[in-house]
Formats: structure tokens, sequence, C-alpha cells
């Protein structure tokens, strides 16, 4: 039940970060966190929450949050989360302008 429930946090997350008039990526943070609190081994929580913080600027949370899905041991294919960490450091230092 707790990953049903997850799944639809998860997805309510990805339609507030739909592009355009109704992105809403603070919205799509709770219900991201929520997938997180719900089933912490269903990853597309922590891309979802890592998307909203990027989103509003903050991209040391959006890596924490990828960061925590790498920690977790029931995810065992961590080769997308490695990727998404990189692409995130990479647009912080574009960012930052180092």
């Amino acid at each position: 039940m707790y990953r049903l429930l997850a799944i639809c946090s998860s997805n309510l997350a990805a339609a507030y970060l739909l592009e355009g008039d109704g992105m809403y990526a603070e919205k799509a943070l709770e219900s991201a966190e929520r997938a997180e609190e719900m089933d912490p081994t269903y990853e597309k929580g922590y891309y979802r929450q890592a998307r909203a913080h990027e989103v509003m600027g903050n991209v040391d949370k959006a890596i924490s949050a990828m960061e925590r899905a790498l920690a977790c041991p029931e995810i065992v294919d961590k080769s997308a989360i490695d990727v998404r960490i990189a692409e995130l450091q990479a647009a912080k230092e574009m960012s930052t302008g180092k």
C-alpha cells in the first residue's frame, strides 16, 4: 500500500513540474518528499525532489536528494542516479563559473 501511495505522490509531483504556467515546484517538492516518506526504495521520488530543487535554484539540495537515493541499499541499479548527480554537479559548476 505504501508503494502505491509513493507512486501517486511522485506522479503528482511530476504533474506539478510540467512546463508552463502550471509549474509549481514547491508543491512538487512536497509531493516528492511524501513519496520518499511512503517508500524510500521508490527512486522516482528522489528524481522528482531533485528536479523541484533544481527548478527553484537549489542545486545543492537537488544533489543531496540524489545522494540519498544512491545511499539506499534497496535500489540496485544506481547507474542512472550517478548520471543525474553528475548532470547536477555540471550544472552547478556552470552556474558558478567553476
